[in-house]
């Protein structure tokens, strides 16, 4: 078999089957559109090779293994922050293509060994294409085009590499000015006032408010503030901000707010931006050291991935917050305790590393009063974070399951449960004999994925219109919105299809069943008594929030435009004919997910020290 490309022009591409037979292709890569351009130029006389459920078994089958290298190769290259904050160390899939290339790897390892006939594989990694053709010189031979479109893709990536540059630095600019004309000085006045200060690390919008509907106050630990007065404690929001068009705006509502809210550069100074963006040179200077795979060595994925990704922005970002625990001991501030919504990212990474190396007695919590999916690898502690003093003194997490994989990469770790916050409803069933004809379709963080998503009910439309409506939701904090969606689909949607902003548990009592891409709201919507379809990815991994407990009855992972049909009427019909036995079951999952509410839990959130704030002398 022969591997190309995907860059390829069309062109060329055209005259491939002129060259030589293709009478099957495997796409390993993530661009729906490359999909797409096969297919019209070379129509249905080269078959594709279907491979969304090899796909989703082997990240499955190779996850734990990829994890445990990922912390040997952080060991072995000790408390450089180059790797620790890269892209492939912190192994988030929404910025990282190791893990997903390393899987792509196995698939194709796999048809090998079982000989299946593909006369073409089309790649999007340069790096994967020579792993292959390194570990099967016998099987696999490259594209005589290689070193061309080698080529012209690292000349891509560069040119992308420097426009995120740019694009990062003047976004910290336009950010610290706005800073300085609306938010001032107060920032130090603020900490100084309280010994017993706790941060409170979440999110931020541009359209940030008070209100009860606003993002930041329904969807990160509403009802923390109150509980943390109560205790004697000051509550220090440090959140990131997302989705800002106008910082102006998004600072003088902050100045409005009955919470404390400050950010970590109203501390910083120019040196700091100026180590922060001269970053990237020094990432480049580093000498990794790499480990096999088993024994494979993946030394040309773990450095396109990376050297593709030392500008990015969480990258850089992670740079500068890292000099705020400087910053905070230089100004004389007290820090008792830091709750953290606990992603794992970079950006936290950053601030936490500085936070513990300048104020090494505070008490790190790291809260996850959400649903984490297996493939979303960066959710995990895992060992490496001993080497920069992140492991947390206790995890908090939503129920029974979570906290039996919480520790799984961190034997011994403490974990506990967090209050429900905005799951506190998540018992109160809904009736599941409702007779609503309505079916809501749910999309993660990522415009691929919800675009992918759309354009497969498209293909089974004819099936969808025995429902009234069909609702449409975007993820509350996803980079995109319903008109970015639309545009992206590139078609008009049919008139029953209809964009909503109602939360999950409203939907849950408009609705009778939910398709549901990446997002974890599924859960939601089975525990409120509303069947799930999960559509696999079929080039990506698939964030499947539902696989910790195998139940037919309730959800069903699909592969193919098949697969969905069938389920959506069999759901259907056990919701219909069997809701009482349908109810047992949800309150099973309830329970195996989510914690019961109890007035104790809150007492989880509080440092162990409550007198006394550790400050730094």
């Amino acid at each position: 078999m022969e591997i190309i490309l995907s860059n390829i022009p069309t062109f060329l591409l055209a005259t491939y089957r002129k060259r030589q037979p293709v009478n099957s292709w495997l796409y390993l890569g993530k661009n729906y559109n490359v999909v797409e351009r096969i297919q019209g130029i070379w129509g249905p006389q080269a078959q594709e090779i279907d491979y969304a459920r090899e796909l989703y078994r082997i990240s499955d089958e190779r996850r734990d293994g990829f994890v445990g290298w990922i912390d040997k190769i952080s060991f072995t290259n000790g408390a450089k922050r180059e790797w620790l904050f890269s892209a492939p160390a912190i192994k988030n899939p929404y910025s990282s293509d190791l893990f997903l290339n390393v899987v792509y790897f196995f698939v194709l390892k796999n048809f090998i060994d079982a000989g299946k006939k593909i006369d073409l594989v089309v790649v999007d990694s340069s790096a994967l294409a020579r792993s292959l053709r390194e570990a099967f010189p016998a099987d696999i031979r490259l594209s005589p085009y290689q070193g061309i479109l080698a080529l012209r893709q690292a000349m891509g990536l560069s040119l992308r590499s420097v426009g995120r540059y740019g694009k990062s630095a003047y976004g910290f600019f336009r950010k610290r000015l706005w800073m300085a004309v609306v938010l001032k000085n107060r920032a130090q006045k603020i900490l100084k006032a309280s010994p017993n200060n706790i941060f409170i690390r979440n999110y931020v919008t541009g359209i940030y408010s008070e209100k009860a509907d606003d993002i930041s106050e329904r969807h990160f630990f509403p009802g923390l503030n109150e509980f943390l007065k109560e205790n004697n404690y000051q509550p220090v929001y440090l959140p990131f901000t997302v989705n800002v068009p106008c910082y102006k705006k998004l600072f003088q509502n902050v100045l409005k707010s009955k919470k404390i809210i400050i950010f970590p550069e109203e501390f910083l100074k120019a040196k700091d931006y100026w180590a922060a963006l001269f970053a990237p040179f020094k990432a480049l200077s580093c000498k990794l050291k790499t480990l096999p795979f088993g024994q494979y060595n993946f030394d040309a994925l773990i450095k396109e991935d990376y050297y593709s990704n030392i500008t990015e922005y969480a990258y850089l970002y992670a740079g500068l917050l890292s000099s705020f625990g400087r910053r905070l001991k230089e100004a004389g501030c007290a820090l008792t305790g830091f709750i953290n919504w606990a992603e794992n990212q970079a950006m936290e990474k950053g601030l936490l590393s500085g936070l513990k190396e300048h104020f090494p007695g505070f008490k790190l919590i790291a809260a996850q009063p959400f649903l984490v999916p297996p493939n979303h690898l960066s959710f995990s502690m895992t060992k490496q974070d001993k080497i920069l003093n992140l492991t947390p003194e206790k995890v908090l997490v939503t129920g029974p399951i979570r906290k039996e994989s919480a520790a799984k990469y961190v034997p011994g770790l403490n974990v506990e449960y967090s209050p429900p916050f905005r799951y506190n409803n998540i018992f109160e069933f809904k009736d599941s004999s409702n007779t609503s004809n309505n079916i809501v379709i749910l999309f993660g963080y990522s415009l691929s994925n919800a675009v992918y998503t759309l354009r497969t009910l498209i293909k089974f439309l004819d099936q969808l219109k025995g429902f009234d409506q069909v609702f449409l939701k975007v993820h509350p904090m996803g980079y995109f919105d319903a008109q970015k969606l639309k545009a992206s689909f590139g078609q008009p949607l049919p008139e029953n299809f209809k964009f909503v902003e109602d939360d999950v548990e409203k939907l849950a009592g408009q609705v009778s069943l939910g398709i549901c891409g990446a997002t974890g709201a599924s859960m939601e919507l089975v525990a409120k008594g509303i069947p799930v379809v999960c559509i696999a990815e079929r080039y990506w991994l698939t964030m499947n929030y539902l696989v910790y407990r195998e139940d037919p009855d309730l959800w069903e992972l699909c592969f193919s435009e098949e697969e969905i049909i069938s389920a959506v009427k069999r759901l259907q019909r056990i919701r219909s004919e069997r809701p009482q036995d349908l109810k047992i079951r949800i309150e099973f999952f309830q329970s195996a997910f989510f914690a019961p509410s109890r007035k104790e839990l809150w007492d989880n959130l509080l440092p162990d020290v409550r007198v006394r704030a550790y400050q730094q002398t």
